[in-house]
């Protein structure tokens, strides 16, 4: 579960809607997280060491990811276009809409700098904490994966509980299934994860007691990893 404390970009990144783009919503019944299993079990602690070793095996990928949300009660839709090189080049390119073009935020690991708002060119410290775009763990993972895919101390799962579903059908396949109720920050979270690659492909969030909302999700539309990433792509304005 990641619960993102954007800069000051996060209110305008999220503006615009792809007409185009589909979504697939899921129905559950709400109620309590029932029956979790402890963050500590061996088939938790595994899969999530598999998960790590995937995501530290990716030196560098290509990938948009669909979000999926409501604005002012509306649905909207936006496909974030991210390049990323190990350990932690980011560059994050984000319909706006309106005349204003594209937010494009760049980080080379240690500066971020963001294009496109009204204020001109930014550029501030990089922590992996408060990266200014609205994503989850398909992608944080990418460059943080040791913390957010960790229950041990100063993991992001250390004080959720975990539960394990395997071979649930989405999108014509089927995938691992792992969902968190994390009761601090009042969030129930599911992963669909690919069996053979175990990356993410889809984070599904919801309120921690109203399972059938949707608050906000994120499907990969497209990964293609050990792609050639120039340095210069990563190039921070006045860096």
């Amino acid at each position: 579960m990641h619960v993102n404390r954007p800069l000051a970009l996060a209110a305008m990144v999220l503006l615009a809607a792809t007409a185009s783009a589909q979504t697939t919503t899921i129905e559950v019944a709400p109620g309590p997280f029932l029956a979790p299993a402890s963050p500590k079990s061996p088939e938790i602690e595994q899969l999530l060491a598999e998960m790590r070793e995937a995501y530290r095996r990716v030196d560098s990928a290509k990938l948009n990811v669909l979000h999926s949300s409501r604005k002012q009660g509306k649905p909207f839709q936006i496909v974030i276009d991210i390049s990323f090189k190990k350990p932690n080049r980011i560059r994050a390119k984000v319909p706006k809409g309106g005349d204003l073009g594209d937010v494009l935020v760049i980080t080379d690991g240690k500066k971020v700098s963001w294009f496109g708002g009204p204020d001109g060119p930014m550029v501030d410290t990089f922590d992996p904490e408060r990266f200014p775009v609205s994503l989850n763990l398909e992608t944080l993972c990418l460059w943080d994966y040791d913390r957010q895919l960790s229950t041990g101390k100063g993991g992001n799962m250390r004080l959720s509980d975990l539960r394990i579903l395997r071979d649930q059908e989405w999108n014509g396949q089927k995938w691992i299934l792992l969902e968190e109720a994390a009761p601090n920050v009042g969030v129930f979270v599911r992963y669909w994860i690919d069996p053979m690659s175990k990356l993410i492909w889809r984070t599904v969030v919801s309120p921690i007691n109203k399972r059938d909302q949707i608050l906000n999700e994120y499907q990969l539309v497209r990964f293609d990893s050990g792609v050639y990433l120039p340095d210069s792509l990563f190039r921070v304005f006045g860096g």
